[in-house]
């Protein structure tokens, strides 16, 4: 399935869903990339996923780390799996989390 972007406004939010662990990301990676360089979002909605580990959090870091975007994106709605994975590995900062 390919993300979903709302329409370009001030805000512009991508929702990933379903697996994004690293078995996933192998295939679904190449799709991921080219929604967030055409898409230029500046939330990613993580609500919808449901499959989380270390690969979903290095493709974190490697989305707040692209140059196509203007500023790193904002994260929202992180599963509890992921948002404890952050934190065990203390990237909170990285990813542009409050302290």
């Amino acid at each position: 399935r390919p993300p979903v972007a709302t329409p370009p406004e001030t805000e512009r939010r991508l929702y990933l869903d379903g697996e994004l662990g690293f078995a996933a990301l192998e295939q679904r990676l190449p799709r991921l990339l080219e929604a967030f360089r055409a898409e230029r979002p500046t939330e990613i909605d993580l609500s919808g996923v449901s499959h989380v580990d270390s690969g979903t959090v290095a493709l974190l870091l490697m989305l707040v780390q692209m140059p196509e975007s203007e500023q790193p994106p904002r994260f929202s709605r992180l599963p509890v799996k992921l948002q404890a994975l952050i934190d065990l590995y203390g990237l909170g900062a990285l990813l542009g989390q409050p302290a």
